[in-house]
């Protein structure tokens, strides 16, 4: 296996590649499995509905498509690092469907940085962003997300970065969860 645990729980696994010298940042796989979340439709809302997720997401915000095509965007977005200062993204994101609407899956990878003007955030680098979203065989939702990006924050070593992982992890699926129950028991059905 190319991975090492790094963490697991009762829901949540956070992995590291296991050679570091790949993208000069961090590599992680991120699982998550939800068992009282049935609709994988509330999953993926929870990442792609950037007005929504405005509301609830306070680390990642900022969302803005600056063009779409066909289910691929050019997307920019902030993610706040405290204490370090904010990172921006610019990347190429595409949706991908499971033929028989069993999942989806979607793709991001850092685009031409002038596609946004700089602001004061740092821009970071993501080379791959890659996460599927599948109804779990005992029930369930469960998401698994590819990362390995270079946050640029160059006096720190990236494996201190990884050791963050499984708490900002632990967190974003916490917050996933309770908005997923919060759209069951309105009745929200994402389109």
């Amino acid at each position: 296996d190319t991975w090492d645990m790094v963490t697991e729980n009762g829901r949540t696994q956070v992995h590291r590649h296991r050679d570091r010298s790949l993208c000069g940042g961090v590599f992680v796989r991120l699982r998550a499995h939800l068992p009282n979340v049935a609709n994988v439709a509330h999953v993926a809302s929870c990442f792609l509905d950037f007005q929504d997720r405005a509301k609830w997401d306070k680390q990642a915000c900022g969302f803005r498509v600056l063009h779409n095509l066909a289910a691929n965007d050019i997307l920019y977005y902030v993610v706040h690092t405290p204490p370090f200062s904010d990172r921006d993204f610019v990347v190429l994101h595409t949706l991908f469907r499971h033929e028989q609407q069993q999942g989806l899956l979607f793709y991001s990878r850092s685009a031409d940085d002038a596609l946004a003007a700089r602001t004061q955030a740092v821009r970071a680098q993501q080379y791959l962003l890659a996460t599927e979203i599948v109804q779990h065989p005992s029930g369930g939702v469960e998401w698994t997300t590819t990362a390995a990006m270079d946050p640029r924050i160059p006096f720190l070593p990236k494996w201190v970065i990884t050791m963050f992982m499984p708490s900002e992890f632990r967190k974003l699926v916490d917050n996933v969860e309770r908005r997923c129950l919060e759209m069951q028991a309105s009745g929200f059905e994402p389109a």
